[in-house]
């Protein structure tokens, strides 16, 4: 979204998007269950495997691989991915 990088300067850290776009604007529009598992998943999986990159150099790639490793450590319904 050319509007969000001129709103922050540059593409945007993988965090600085989810504060200041994400969990603003996209978070509450969920049921507060929901809210709480995507906290849950932000805190303890994404934010950290993800956090301190830039959104414009994060692959395809990576990402799948990422969510492929979850799912051999955890059940398939707890790695959803929509």
């Amino acid at each position: 979204d050319p509007g969000f990088v001129s709103f922050l300067g540059a593409v945007p850290r993988t965090m600085d998007y989810v504060e200041k776009c994400w969990r603003p604007s996209i978070l509450p529009t969920y049921r507060l269950s929901t809210q709480g598992q995507c906290q849950m998943a932000l805190e303890n999986r994404l934010i950290p495997a993800f956090g301190q990159r830039r959104l414009c150099a994060l692959t395809r790639f990576e990402v799948q691989s990422y969510f492929g490793k979850l799912l051999k450590q955890l059940a398939p319904s707890s790695v959803a991915v929509t």
